[in-house]
């Protein structure tokens, strides 16, 4: 462990020690969370690295049921030599269904008692979250790990439509290649409560078929019409040249999300779009936006096409009539008519 501390000692500025993996893997491989029942193994660890490197060693640990000895583990951690410590109040055992509920009282003890910095992690799922437990436990800082993956704008304090976060992720995958068992593993995540109904189990398989970025994209105009809709408000203008600039509604049937919306300005009867999308949604993803909505809403752009149509034939019959009635002879002693 200190010879691998020293070979990425130049290319960090702290080496973190996982003490807190609860999965098999982990145990079969005696690390991770299976190794805070070694204490003498884990000084020795902490304390070879300390000297090791010229950068802070931290750790990262979950609970144990007694207070007292989560106490007494964090307590040895940082006599040997952790810089900063980050608590998982969840014990090893707390995983998959056996998941659970954090404790808070446990993280806020071991705060009481160490002097290093410390971050809590647990129970972290919306920006509200994070304000609680800095509140109750006065640590440092907050880790999100699960609720973060959902939701990626957690600490922005907003919870957007899912399928659109979803998209601008597909976006950053164009612009930084990724295998693609990396890019379903996320997608799922940001799905994770859609996919929580026992209806939608079907869909997940849109997503696990999948082989490739293409493959992804083209699964979401499938996706976008089992979970969310697509709506459009009356044409709000047309302008000197007969472009109709329409609203359109997008929204998730998942509860927690919001509505968004963007402007599109079709030419051409809909062969081409102009997005103007609000501030918080990329260039990038508006004009990925408005190409999906393209292919999944065909009929709808064919309706506003014609609808444009319309409004640009009103409006030539109304310059016909104004240069008709320009043309009219005054009527002797009366308006023009």
């Amino acid at each position: 462990m200190a010879a691998a501390a020293k070979l990425a000692e130049e290319h960090c500025d702290a080496i973190d020690i996982n003490l807190g993996c609860p999965q098999a893997i982990a145990k079969r491989g005696r690390y991770g969370s299976f190794l805070q029942d070694d204490w003498q193994l884990l000084k020795e660890i902490v304390g070879a690295m300390s000297k090791a490197v010229n950068i802070p060693i931290t750790c990262k640990v979950r609970v144990f049921e007694s207070i007292e000895k989560s106490v007494a583990y964090a307590l040895m951690l940082q006599e040997s030599g952790c810089k900063l410590l980050t608590v998982h109040g969840r014990t090893r055992e707390q995983k998959g269904p056996l998941t659970g509920i954090a404790s808070w009282k446990h993280i806020k003890a071991v705060r009481n008692a160490v002097s290093i910095p410390m971050l809590a992690n647990g129970n972290i799922q919306c920006l509200e979250d994070v304000y609680r437990c800095l509140e109750y436990t006065k640590v440092d800082g907050v880790m999100s790990a699960e609720g973060i993956l959902t939701n990626p704008a957690l600490f922005k304090g907003v919870n957007p439509v899912t399928w659109i976060v979803a998209l601008e992720y597909l976006c950053l995958v164009e612009k930084y290649p990724c295998p693609s068992s990396y890019i379903r593993g996320h997608l799922f995540k940001i799905f994770h409560k859609i996919f929580m109904f026992e209806d939608n189990s079907g869909d997940r398989q849109l997503l696990a078929t999948a082989q490739n970025l293409n493959d992804f994209k083209k699964r979401f105009p499938e996706l976008i019409l089992a979970f969310g809709t697509v709506g459009a408000d009356v044409v709000e203008k047309v302008d000197d040249e007969g472009n109709i600039e329409c609203r359109f509604k997008l929204f998730s049937s998942y509860p927690s999300d919001r509505t968004q919306c963007i402007r599109v300005s079709l030419e051409n009867n809909g062969e081409v779009a102009r997005t103007v999308a609000p501030p918080t949604v990329s260039a990038n993803l508006a004009f990925y936006l408005s190409i999906l909505l393209m292919e999944i809403s065909q009929q709808s752009w064919s309706k506003f096409a014609d609808k444009k149509n319309r409004f640009v034939d009103k409006r030539k019959r109304l310059i016909v009539m104004k240069n008709s009635e320009s043309k009219m002879t005054p009527k002797e002693g009366g308006d023009n008519p």
